[in-house]
C-alpha cells in the first residue's frame, strides 16, 4: 500500500439494515401528519331500509340458533357491513364504465379547427370584456388574434404583446398531462375511494358525481374538499359537461386557492370527432409565488368553428379542462 493510499479516508457506509429502519421512519413521521378521508366504499349508512331489512333477517337467524338478542343485532349489523362494503367495492368500477367510456372518446384527436373565444372577466367588481380567435391555419406566431378588448381594436404593441403571452401559455399546456379527473386510467380507483353519486337528469343524461373529504400531507398541503361532476348523454355516450369545485382554503406547494369552481359545457360540432367547448366558466381567487388574482369571475363563450388545413399538424386542436395554474398570474 503506498503512502498516498493509507492517508485516504475510508468512505462510510450507512448499513442497509440502518438504512431501511430510517426509511421506515421518514414513512411513519409522514404519515402521522396526514388526514387522510375514509375511502367512499366502505361508508355504509344503516338507517337505510335495504340494511335494517338484512340485519333484522340475519338477526332474527342467530336468535333461532339460541344467541341473545343484543349479540345477535351487533353480529347482524357487521355481517351486513361486510357485504356492503364488498359489494360496493366490487361494483363501483362497473358502474362507472359509460363514463370511463365518455372520457377516452373525449380525448380522441380532433384536427385543425379556427374557433373565436369572448370572455367577460369580473376581476374584483371591474368587468373587461375580450374578443379573441384561435386558427391552426396560420403560423405559430399567429395562432391566436386578439379582435378586441372592451370593445377596442388593440394597436400593433398590444397585439404583439397579446400573442406573446398567449403562445407562452399555449406551449406551456402542450407540456402538462391531462388533469387526473379526465383521465380514465384513475376513474375505478376514485370510483371506490371517492363518494359516488349515479343519477339520471330530466334532460336524458346521466350525472356522475365524485366527493372527496378533507385530504392533508405534510410538504405537499391541504385540499379541504373536492367535488367533481360530469355529464355523459344517454343517447350518444358523449360527454356533455364536467364541474369541479375545490374546498376553500386549499394549499398546494406554497399555491392557495381560496375558492376555486369551473364549469365546462360541450356540443357537437362534427359527429366524426369528439365534442368542442361552448361555454366555459370559472369563479377563483388564487394565491401564489408572490402574487394574488384577486376574486375573479370567468364566462367564455366559444363560436364559429370551422375544419382549416393545418399549417403544422402540431397545431390540432386540444380541448382542455380549466386548472389552477392557468390562472395564476404571470
Amino acid at each position: 500500500m503506498s503512502p498516498a493510499s493509507a492517508r485516504r479516508p475510508t468512505p462510510r457506509v450507512i448499513p442497509p439494515f440502518l438504512l431501511r429502519q430510517l426509511f421506515a421512519l421518514g414513512g411513519f413521521l409522514l404519515l402521522v401528519g396526514c388526514t387522510l378521508p375514509t375511502p367512499g366504499y366502505r361508508k355504509v349508512d344503516p338507517t337505510t331500509a335495504e340494511f335494517r331489512e338484512m340485519t333484522a333477517r340475519i338477526s332474527a337467524s342467530l336468535q333461532e340458533k339460541g344467541v341473545g338478542m343484543v349479540e345477535a343485532d351487533q353480529r347482524a349489523v357487521q355481517a351486513v357491513t361486510r357485504q356492503i362494503v364488498a359489494a360496493q367495492k366490487q361494483n363501483r368500477p362497473q358502474q362507472v364504465k359509460p363514463l370511463a367510456a365518455a372520457l377516452d372518446a373525449f380525448d380522441q384527436p380532433r384536427g385543425c379547427w379556427a374557433y373565436t373565444v369572448t370572455t367577460r372577466t369580473r376581476t374584483d367588481g371591474k368587468l373587461t370584456t375580450q374578443v379573441e380567435t384561435f386558427d391552426a391555419s396560420q403560423p405559430e406566431s399567429h395562432l391566436w388574434t386578439l379582435i378586441s378588448r372592451n370593445e377596442r381594436t388593440p394597436d400593433d404593441r398590444e397585439q404583439s404583446e397579446y400573442r406573446e403571452q398567449k403562445l407562452r401559455r399555449w406551449k406551456k399546456s402542450l407540456t402538462r398531462s391531462k388533469p387526473r379527473h379526465m383521465d380514465s386510467d384513475h376513474l375505478a380507483h376514485d370510483a371506490i375511494f371517492a363518494d359516488l353519486k349515479i343519477g339520471p337528469e330530466s334532460s336524458g343524461q346521466t350525472r356522475f358525481v365524485f366527493v372527496r373529504e378533507k385530504m392533508s400531507i405534510p410538504v405537499m398541503g391541504t385540499i379541504t374538499g373536492r367535488r367533481t361532476s360530469y355529464l355523459v348523454d344517454d343517447a350518444t355516450g358523449r360527454l356533455r359537461g364536467v364541474t369541479d369545485l375545490i374546498g376553500p382554503n386549499s394549499m398546494v406547494f406554497g399555491i392557495r386557492a381560496l375558492l376555486f369552481e369551473t364549469s365546462v359545457e360541450f356540443m357537437n360540432v362534427d359527429d366524426s370527432v369528439p365534442p368542442f367547448i361552448s361555454r366555459s366558466n370559472a369563479h377563483y381567487h388564487i394565491i401564489g409565488f408572490g402574487k394574488d388574482t384577486g376574486e375573479v369571475e370567468r364566462e367564455s363563450v366559444y363560436s364559429n368553428y370551422r375544419r382549416v388545413k393545418c399549417f403544422e399538424e402540431r397545431f390540432n386542436v386540444r380541448v382542455g379542462i380549466p386548472e389552477v395554474q392557468d390562472f395564476l398570474p404571470e
